[in-house]
């Protein structure tokens, strides 16, 4: 997971002459290897009250959390047919500015499973935050049966602030299929882990049962050093090297990459749809954080959350009668507008017929997101970083968002940057962040940041 850190070591030795700032960035980036730490709760167990479902038939459920894309990169190997996955969904819904709070996977992926913010808590009161699988767990069909829950992953257990998350939940890490431990899953990219974890899936979604499933698939294969199938190389020249000089082949390996991994998905959702029939279903899509290649002095991810970092694609898609007409007016209406991780857990306990249910009573509280098939309401403001209570960030560099503005600074800047959004005018379909004139808004994010981590990075 750290392998911006390992890489930008290169770039230091590497890189050409940087300003001040640059070479403070680059050169504190290698003391990111062995910063996550456990929870104090990493082993604590929840049990939340049985949930029957209200929902007239549970939907099976396909959640796809993807490594590493960056929106505008994925939109375009889409637009060009290099990825098909999305395709298989002409009527899915898009949101077009999906935002991660944070740029590390461990943050990221937090975030998506709780919907709840990380920020300003300490490792106790993360430890005992209600996770996806928690909900999963609890949730009962008409006839009283629980959910086949499985978390298929190409990364280590660990990436879960609590991993006893997973009790009772099928489950299959990059330990699993490569065969032996694995300390650090970058090292074993190579070896093809998404295409393996694609082989595991189709033999599970294949094997003989009659539950409604609830599926999250977590891959890996788009984190440095990026897996190329040989086969598979449309973008050329490329190159794993990292280097200033050498970004555009680097970003080639990229792309290639995510070709490689859309191939594994297509296998799994193959598998998927055999195993639903004519069962209600919903595929809900989207990645931890995006992946910079030389945009403000940044390779790869965790130092910052600009736009080419913590803009990343995301869909809604359903089929058999799961999504109703007011759910799909919902996510229409959300289509447009900035929704970030914290609406995942929300919007799925709503299609799995528990929200707002009496067994929820206890989590729903916590939720910082929205249900993106319930009636729309604003974002709210949010504090963003890679720095929490169990994810020591070497580099101070934090902020918050709201609907249209991003407040974000790093220690050596003067004060927060306030930044807008606005559509390329070379192309349409991509979003630039731009300053914003100083308002009220930028005025409440600056204070937000500081209220939640303490102070502004590098003030203390």
């Amino acid at each position: 997971m750290f392998i911006a850190a390992i890489a930008l070591i290169g770039v230091v030795a590497a890189g050409p002459a940087r300003g001040a700032a640059d070479g403070r960035l680059a050169s504190a980036l290698p003391v990111l290897v062995g910063q996550h730490e456990a929870g104090a709760h990493a082993h604590a167990t929840l049990n939340l009250p049985i949930a029957p479902t209200t929902a007239p038939r549970l939907p099976h459920v396909l959640f796809v959390l993807g490594e590493s894309l960056r929106a505008d990169d994925y939109a375009a190997l889409v637009a060009s047919g290099h990825v098909r996955f999305p395709g298989e969904f002409p009527d899915r819904i898009t949101l077009d500015d999906h935002r991660t709070p944070s740029s590390y996977t461990a943050i990221a992926v937090w975030s998506a499973l709780t919907g709840a913010t990380p920020f300003g808590k300490d490792s106790d009161a993360l430890g005992r935050v209600a996770t996806l699988f928690d909900v999963a767990k609890a949730v009962r069909d008409r006839n009283g049966g629980p959910l086949a829950i499985t978390y298929a992953s190409a990364q280590r257990r660990d990436v879960l602030e609590r991993p006893n998350t997973l009790a009772g939940v099928t489950t299959f890490s990059v330990d699993d299929l490569v065969g032996h431990a694995v300390d650090d899953e970058d090292d074993v990219i190579d070896l093809g882990v998404d295409q393996r974890l694609a082989e595991k899936v189709v033999s599970l979604m294949d094997s003989p049962g009659t539950q409604t499933t609830f599926t999250v698939v977590h891959l890996s294969g788009t984190h440095a050093p990026y897996y190329v199938d040989p086969s598979q190389v449309p973008f050329q020249p490329w190159s794993h090297t990292v280097s200033w000089n050498g970004l555009p082949a680097l970003r080639n390996a990229y792309r290639n990459a995510i070709v490689a991994q859309d191939a594994a998905l297509l296998r799994m959702l193959t598998a998927f749809r055999r195993r639903v029939g004519n069962d209600p279903w919903v595929v809900l899509f989207t990645a931890d954080h995006g992946e910079a290649f030389g945009e403000h002095s940044a390779i790869h991810h965790g130092q910052n959350l600009r736009i080419e970092q913590g803009h990343v694609p995301a869909f809604v898609a359903g089929g058999n009668g799961a999504l109703s007409p007011d759910m799909l007016a919902a996510l229409t209406r959300y289509a447009g507008q900035r929704t970030t991780h914290f609406d995942w857990l929300p919007t799925l306990a709503a299609l799995l017929g528990v929200r707002g249910t009496l067994p929820l009573a206890s989590v729903e509280p916590g939720f910082a997101g929205r249900s993106l098939v319930d009636p729309a309401r604003p974002l709210g403001a949010l504090a963003i970083g890679n720095c929490s209570a169990s994810f020591k960030c070497p580099l101070d560099n934090w902020g918050a968002m709201d609907e249209d503005h991003i407040a974000y600074a790093l220690p050596w800047d003067g004060d927060y940057a306030c930044l807008a959004q606005q559509r390329s005018r070379s192309d349409r379909r991509t979003v630039e962040e731009i300053p914003a004139a100083d308002n009220a808004s930028c005025t409440h994010l600056r204070a937000l940041a500081n209220g939640t981590f303490g102070h502004q990075p590098g003030k203390k």
